[in-house]
């Protein structure tokens, strides 16, 4: 493959990454709104993505959107401060 190729094609890659990071936080923001705690978003992104997976032929395509949202929403729950609950 010739380097301009190569360019190009990286350029796709990275419009695919950006469009695939774009989505999974509009999902995640969607399905906080509405929700009080990490659990609740859990259980709203569980809800929606068996709804999801039932609609659609090609579930293995979105299988990736939904495993990287899961682990957005992990990174964001662990990077949480702690907090002395016997304080409070």
């Amino acid at each position: 493959m010739n380097e301009e190729k190569y360019k190009k094609m990286q350029c796709i890659l990275e419009s695919y990454n950006k469009a695939t990071n774009k989505a999974v936080e509009e999902i995640i923001q969607e399905l906080k709104s509405d929700c009080k705690t990490y659990k609740q978003v859990e259980s709203e992104m569980n809800a929606f993505k068996k709804k999801a997976m039932y609609q659609y032929i090609n579930q293995e395509k979105y299988e990736y959107l939904f495993s990287l949202a899961r682990k957005v929403l992990e990174k964001e729950k662990n990077d949480l401060p702690i907090t002395n609950r016997s304080e409070s």
